[in-house]
Order: structure tokens, then sequence, then C-alpha cells
């Protein structure tokens, strides 16, 4: 899959459309996944920000013969985090590790219990932000509501927002706030896809293509015309594209779930 397709934000920053999601690699082989990736060819990476993780990260870059600015790199803030000074010490200490003096995109996820309590933190990374440390920011895996309450309060507006894409998720309302404001959508599949993988018409349609489930996915995200967050280090061949009709029956299985 080629890695030149770009976006532009509304910012100006500049995004590679194809990513490899991070956040969920186990510690013990999140050294090998980062390696594996960008030998794979993926230049956007998206991390959770642990220890473990960051020093992995690390390595991986430091002997990748890539410099920093060849690479784009994603981090998460969790929603447990609620005070600005806070969110400010935490991603300083962590571009230490990672040995690096800026990020390209440091987001915020959504939270479990009242949104209100998410202001702080986001106020944390508009700080960032304006300081340089950070190049953009963004909102992972929000409600539309909250992305509305968001933007009442906020002095600077998401520039990504993360979103659970695939048949059967409920997304419509988050890309139609997204596409409202200028907010570009970027997609991700759950850490835990088997279910969706087992419907008839997703292990149909690998039997007609002769690939697998994972590969159906993926097509189904790039056709929403996002940025994809691709959860395996090795690059995805790109062979194929479903038919409109055969689209159609997805987005059917979407509706048919509500």
């Amino acid at each position: 899959m080629s890695q030149l397709n770009e976006i532009e934000l509304h910012n100006g920053v500049i995004v590679p459309e194809f990513g490899f999601d991070a956040e969920h690699i186990e510690k013990d082989q999140a050294l090998d996944a980062v390696k594996t990736a960008l030998h794979s060819g993926y230049r956007y990476l998206s991390i959770s920000f642990n220890r473990s993780m960051e020093h992995s990260a690390a390595d991986a870059i430091r002997n990748s013969g890539l410099y920093p600015s060849e690479l784009f790199l994603a981090g998460i803030i969790e929603p447990g985090r609620d005070d600005k000074a806070g969110v400010i010490h935490d991603i300083q200490i962590s571009l230490r590790l990672l040995e690096m003096n800026q990020i390209d995109l440091l987001m915020l996820r959504s939270p479990d219990r009242d949104a209100s309590h998410m202001m702080e933190a986001w106020h944390g990374l508009e700080e960032l932000y304006k300081r340089g440390i950070v190049k953009a920011i963004g909102i992972d895996c929000m409600g539309s509501t909250d992305i509305e309450n968001l933007l009442q309060q906020a002095e600077i507006s998401p520039m990504i927002g993360r979103i659970e894409l695939y048949p059967g998720a409920h997304y419509e309302e988050e890309l139609a706030v997204a596409g409202d404001h200028r907010i570009s959508a970027e997609g991700c599949l759950p850490r835990h896809t088997e279910q969706v993988k087992q419907l008839p018409a997703i292990r149909a349609l690998a039997a007609k293509y002769s690939v697998s489930e994972n590969e159906i996915l993926l097509q189904y995200m790039k056709s929403k015309k996002v940025i994809v967050l691709w959860p395996d280090p090795v690059m995805p061949k790109d062979n194929f594209r479903l038919t409109d009709e055969e689209l159609k029956v997805l987005n059917y299985l979407k509706l048919n779930q509500q």
C-alpha cells in the first residue's frame, strides 16, 4: 500500500492517510511491532503513552535509520488526567523518553464519566499546541454530544477526530459533526473485532476475493474517505476494491443493528 497519499489538516499540518495503530500492542511485543511497521513502510505511528511503549518506540525509531522529521507520531491522553499542568508535565516526560522535542499529534480520549471533566485536560493540549510542543491536537472516540460540548468551551478546535469505524458501528453523527467543524475524520478498529468479522456478509466477501476478513474491513474503512489507522504492523496489500453494491450491503448491516 502506498504511503504517498496525505491530507492537510485545518491548521496546515500534513498527515499520511494510512497509519499503524500500536496502542493495543502488548508490552513485550511493542519493540518488534514498531520495528516491523517502520520496515514495512508505515510513516504514521499512533502509540499509547506508557513508559514501555515510549522506550520501545524510541529504540525502534533510533535503529530504523529514519529521521524523526520523516515520521508522523501521535499519542493519546487518557481521560483520567483532569489537570492542565499535569497533562503538560506528563507530555514533557514522554517526549524525553521518546528522544524528541515535538510530537505531531496529541489526542484526548473520550471520558467514561461527565464530559465536563475533560476540559482542563483539553486546555493542557491547547497550551502544548501554543508552545509548539505539539503540532496538532485532536479527540479520540468522542460522541457527537461531547464533541459539541468541547467545541463550545475550547479556544482551539480539534484538527482530527478519531472514530471507531466498521460495519455495525454507530459513527454517522460523529462523522457529520466532524465535517461541520472542519475536523478531519480518522477511522480505527476497536480492540476486539472478532464478532464483526464473523458477520456472514463479511465472511462471504472475504471468500469471494480470497482475502482475510480484516482486508474487507480495511476496504470498508477506506470507502469512507477518512484517515485510516490499521492494527497490523505489516502493511496490507491493496489489490482489490469492493463494489458500490457490496459497500451498500455492509452499510445496511450497520443500519440493521441500530
